[in-house]
């Protein structure tokens, strides 16, 4: 088994990439995540082990460049991990009951994502 580990994970800076990175920064046989952002960079980790990597889910060039830009640090990722998620955007806004919940805009949002990674 082995025992350094790369990572990528997809959405670390909030809600539960945020938390999942945390967990693995203290994980000794974690080696190098990567971790990816949409718009800002977070304020730099007090470990090596971290590189933020720019990646817009909804962009397939985004996407091949957050890629590239990976590939270029190693060869072999362990783990991908995709904890990006949306809870609203401009039209759509965080359900409050079951019944307001619309299967359509998920589906619509599964769909395209991590095909685009994969």
């Amino acid at each position: 088994m082995q025992s350094s580990k790369n990572i990528l994970l997809i959405g670390g800076t909030s809600g539960i990439g945020k938390a999942l990175l945390e967990q693995l920064i203290h994980d000794p046989q974690v080696v190098t995540i990567f971790a990816t952002y949409h718009t800002q960079p977070p304020l730099k980790e007090d470990t090596d082990k971290v590189i933020w990597v720019a990646m817009d889910m909804t962009s397939e060039p985004s996407i091949k460049q957050a890629i590239a830009s990976v590939a270029a640090h190693t060869k072999h990722l362990d783990w991908v991990i995709n904890a990006v998620g949306i809870l609203h955007n401009g039209s759509y806004q965080p359900e409050k009951a079951v019944r307001q919940l619309e299967s359509e805009f998920f589906c619509s949002i599964c769909r395209s994502m991590p095909y685009l990674v994969c």
